[in-house]
């Protein structure tokens, strides 16, 4: 069965009231993007096709929300699917932007038969563009890559920054 997003309360909502404040500027500008109920609707479209019953029957599947964010990390890291679910198994940042939390985090071979699904085109487009704001993002004078330690502002990878 076909669902937009998990409904209990989050883990990390729980754990780390703000969290948020952990992601880096480009996770934030992506999750706004991904914000948009059009989006995610066409995304659950696409999900809905995999069996003629599946908006009324069969077991909840993984929600559209969540497919198109891990496409998103996947894509914005140029990740496999097997190094994706690994990724965003190991971290509450990930797992809070793909909107999982204490859920189980789908496997590769989910992932991949849930990508398969989705209009090729329609997805391309979205991801070249969020790639393409991600580059522009980290590439600013002065602002370090996305995911890496700058070793000249910071000399210690663990001190808490302000």
């Amino acid at each position: 069965m076909v669902r937009r997003a998990y409904r209990q309360r989050s883990l990390v909502e729980v754990l780390l009231p703000d969290a948020d404040k952990l992601w880096d500027l480009t996770l934030r500008r992506i999750d706004t993007l991904l914000d948009d109920d059009v989006l995610v609707d066409r995304v659950a479209e696409a999900l809905a096709q995999r069996h003629p019953e599946s908006q009324r029957r069969g077991r909840l599947g993984t929600p559209a929300a969540v497919v198109l964010r891990m496409l998103v990390l996947k894509h914005l890291h140029d990740w496999s699917f097997d190094e994706c679910e690994r990724e965003v198994r190991g971290s509450l940042v990930y797992r809070s932007f793909c909107r999982i939390d204490g859920e189980r985090v789908p496997d590769a071979k989910t992932l991949l038969r849930l990508a398969q699904l989705i209009d090729a085109a329609m997805l391309q487009t979205l991801l070249a563009r969020l790639v393409q704001l991600a580059r522009a993002l980290t590439s600013r004078p002065g602002a370090p890559a996305a995911g890496r330690h700058d070793r000249r502002r910071d000399p210690h990878p663990l001190s808490a920054r302000q």
